[in-house]
């Protein structure tokens, strides 16, 4: 997604995003508008988020675990890889 702003209104939300103690822009928006969400939209939010379960960090935190062990397990398969061929030739 993208967003064009006029310059201006780009310095107040960058200004508002450092106030607020964000270091990326995107995670201020992100933050701004699911608050405008919940609060124009009450009924919405709750079932939006009991549907999924999680919330987006806590999403994002499990595939970062995820993608880490994965790394882990195919790191692990080259050296026994390694060592075997190493014991093999030897």
């Amino acid at each position: 997604m993208q967003l064009l702003l006029d310059p201006l209104k780009a310095k107040l939300l960058i200004d508002e995003q450092e106030k607020a103690g964000y270091k990326k822009l995107s995670d201020y928006l992100r933050s701004v508008l699911y608050q405008y969400i919940e609060e124009t939209r009450p009924e919405l939010y709750p079932a939006d988020t009991a549907t999924k379960g999680l919330s987006w960090s806590e999403k994002v935190s499990r595939r970062v675990d995820g993608k880490k062990a994965k790394r882990k397990e195919r790191l692990e398969a080259w050296g026994d890889l390694i060592i075997k061929d190493e014991t093999t030739a030897a």
